[in-house]
This record gives structure tokens, C-alpha cells and sequence, in this order.
């Protein structure tokens, strides 16, 4: 039971860090097009 708890922890985190990679990505690409329109 508790090693479930864990995975399910990890998961989340891992799931979280990445939303803000993606985020984080999105903002850049954002600002790259809005710097050279193409």
C-alpha cells in the first residue's frame, strides 16, 4: 500500500514538471514568433 502511495506521488510530480516544461516551452515559442512573423 504505501509503495503504491509513493508511485502515485512520483507520478504526479513527474506529471506536474512537466506541464511547467511545457508551459515554459509554449512561452518561448510564443515569444520567438511574435519577435520574427513570419
Amino acid at each position: 500500500m504505501d509503495f503504491i502511495l509513493k508511485k502515485m506521488r512520483l507520478r504526479r510530480s513527474t506529471r506536474s514538471r512537466q506541464r511547467q516544461i511545457d508551459e515554459s516551452f509554449n512561452i518561448f515559442a510564443k515569444r520567438k514568433a511574435s519577435e520574427n512573423p513570419k
